[in-house]
């Protein structure tokens, strides 16, 4: 009853914009699903860097993986799953699903959506070219920004207000210090109903 979904995309861009990919993946993903829940509302946000979430709990995730091809070109593989009528329960970050949002669609019917709205992302970002499109497009759809946030890194935790992404999309974190820090990777940790707003 849920989508499970891989994009296959050979040589999408220069190497070093590889990791704009997952802002454009998680676009895609959102709109396809606001598309579908748009009639209430319900609020559907990103959390950073390509997670979605309904009013908090979360309802999509992705996954990127790439890998160097014997005739030299790149292939990455966007893999996407969105719950739409189960979710996982005992998970560390609240999960649900489109059902039980009150959103009673098929994956089959997604899946359409999806591929319409990956398409066009892809088009607007041109290769890397229009990643700062692609972001502001991001920061207006993103949960928690302004907010005091946790994020869990390789070697421990920091803690401080989500400002912003960069032009690179790594998240700004302005600590107690005052000091910002830009995090390429981490897992991220709202307050109570802050991933909703």
């Amino acid at each position: 009853g849920n989508l499970y979904a891989t994009a296959l995309l050979i040589d999408p861009c220069e190497p070093a914009r590889l990791p704009e990919l997952p802002f454009i993946a998680v676009l895609a993903v959102r709109d396809a699903v606001a598309a579908q829940v748009a009639r209430g509302e319900i609020c559907v946000r990103i959390k950073w860097p390509n997670d979605l979430l309904i009013d908090g709990a979360k309802v999509a995730g992705i996954l990127l993986e790439s890998t160097r091809l014997g005739d030299g070109r790149t292939a990455v593989a966007i893999g996407i799953g969105i719950n739409c009528q189960h979710a996982p329960g005992a998970t560390e970050t609240p999960a649900t699903s489109l059902l039980a949002c009150g959103c009673a669609v098929f994956p089959e019917a997604l899946f359409d959506d999806l591929e319409r709205a990956l398409r066009r992302v892809l088009a607007v970002w041109a290769g890397g070219e229009g990643f700062a499109e692609i972001r502001a497009d991001w920061l207006a759809k993103a949960g928690g920004i302004g907010t005091t946030i946790r994020v869990r890194l390789m070697n421990g935790e920091e803690t401080g207000v989500f400002e912003a992404i960069d032009a690179t999309g790594r998240l700004l974190l302005r600590c107690d210090d005052g000091t910002v820090k830009a995090i390429s990777a981490g897992d991220v940790f709202f307050p109570a109903g802050a991933g909703a707003e």
